[in-house]
């Protein structure tokens, strides 16, 4: 999870903040998701994302693709406790692109 001045620097940057916590803390004030996983699964999303980086596929594709393309996500939805309208948000460049250099306030997720 990013320190709150990281997360700063990446909104002043025009960049997504996404918070991986199960716990709502002061930095998903500024997150444009927050992604409460069920405790101890946050290290599966952060092997996806890392596997996703390694192999030249970051392009903001479906995360879920990666892992299980036959059911576009749900698994991981369900691991992480999140609806499709939150993974779509997370893995979709069209979706909250307005959002990027205005994070939320509100801790919900914005159509």
């Amino acid at each position: 999870m990013p320190i709150t001045s990281d997360a700063g620097e990446a909104i002043r940057l025009a960049s997504r903040v996404v918070v991986v916590d199960p716990r709502r803390t002061a930095t998903c004030d500024i997150a444009d998701l927050h992604l409460a996983v069920t405790p101890g699964c946050d290290l599966a999303l952060f092997n996806g994302f890392r596997a996703r980086a390694k192999n030249g596929q970051g392009r903001r594709a479906e995360i879920a693709d990666l892992h299980c393309p036959e059911d576009r996500g749900r698994y991981l939805c369900a691991m992480f406790d999140c609806d499709e309208e939150e993974m779509q948000v997370l893995t979709d460049p069209a979706r909250g692109s307005d959002r990027a250099a205005r994070p939320r306030r509100s801790g919900g997720v914005s159509a």
